[in-house]
């Protein structure tokens, strides 16, 4: 048993030394949206937001690629309501508010990578895997939509497809996050079965440290 555990931790040591081991520091910016059905009247586009946070690929043609990201993401609401018109009285106005949703995030998100073009000098990677957002607040822009953060979910699972581009240290990583968790968790009648998701796509511009770099 005794060797066994030292064989073992012997081999581990060996990969944690020759293993291609890379850090990389990232800040970019998000469009996001909601798709699938919304209660009537209610109607959203996608806004600008920011993500920042860094990843580690682990591995040289094939890699691993954990990472952690802070992010806000805005999406832009309009909600039709509807009122007794005062000047035609048995009649009803409608009005349209709008306002901006934003939701601060952590992003947890482990990819499997392939590199597609690999020379010192420049690498195009491809990614793909899962990820969990976790939802840390709600809050709006104007203030003309009231958001309860207890009317949407505390996380969302998602799948997330990036497409990297490496100059030397320097990287930049398009991408998207598919969203496969309902975003309304509510008890209000008005978004029972509705069955919206997030939808984010992200530009990202960072650093990479690490053996391989170069």
């Amino acid at each position: 048993m005794n060797r066994s555990l030292l064989l073992i931790a012997a081999l581990g040591t060996t990969f944690a030394a020759t293993a291609q081991v890379q850090v990389n520091p990232q800040v970019g910016l998000t469009m996001h949206k909601l798709t699938g059905t919304e209660p009537q009247g209610v109607s959203n586009r996608a806004s600008v937001g920011f993500l920042v946070g860094l990843d580690v690929r682990i591995g040289e043609t094939f890699y691993l690629q954990p990472g952690a990201f802070f992010s806000r993401t805005a999406t832009a609401y309009t909600i039709e309501t509807a009122s007794p018109d005062p000047n035609n009285p048995g009649t009803l106005v409608t009005t349209e508010i709008e306002d901006n949703l934003v939701r601060s995030n952590l992003k947890l998100r482990a990819m499997l990578g392939y590199k597609i073009v690999n020379e010192d000098a420049f690498k195009l990677r491809l990614a793909i895997g899962p990820s969990y957002d976790v939802l840390m607040s709600v809050d709006n822009t104007d203030d003309n939509i009231q958001w309860n953060e207890g009317d949407f979910s505390s996380g969302s699972f998602n799948i997330d497809g990036t497409l990297g581009f490496d100059f030397g240290i320097l990287t930049i990583e398009p991408g998207v996050s598919i969203g496969l968790t309902d975003v309304y968790d509510t008890d209000e009648q008005a978004f029972e079965k509705f069955d919206s998701k997030n939808l984010t796509f992200f530009l990202t511009a960072g650093l990479v440290f690490g053996s391989g770099s170069k």
